[in-house]
């Protein structure tokens, strides 16, 4: 918990972070469930949340290796309107990580879905 207050307290002196809410990179390129901890963060900030969906690093940088491994590959992102902090509680974190993970999720899926698309033309 002091690491999140800390963090909030940047996040308030206009510090921006980049946080990953599945607290470790996926194995097999699929998203995992979300953890509350960067929630919290967010709601102690009062800052809005921007959902970011990131698809294809898994075949850039391997799980726990910091070396980028292959240039030659295809990232796709997708920047989603920003969710506003400031109406929940630490509470309501559950409810803001369900939110923002189906954000995501839904991201993905139209990711995964035009990638099958590109490679059937």
């Amino acid at each position: 918990m002091r690491s999140i207050d800390r963090g909030a307290r940047q996040i308030k002196n206009g510090t921006s972070v980049l946080l990953f809410p599945e607290g470790t990179r996926s194995n097999d390129g699929k998203l995992n469930r979300f953890q509350a901890g960067s929630f919290i963060m967010a709601i102690k900030s009062q800052v809005p949340i921007l959902p970011i969906t990131i698809s294809g690093t898994i075949n850039i940088i391997r799980k726990n290796s910091p070396f980028v491994v292959n240039r030659n590959r295809e990232v796709k992102v997708i920047v989603a309107p920003p969710i506003d902090t400031s109406q929940y509680t630490i509470e309501d974190r559950h409810q803001l990580k369900d939110i923002v993970e189906a954000v995501i999720r839904d991201n993905f899926k139209k990711i995964v879905h035009l990638s099958l698309d590109n490679k059937h033309s």
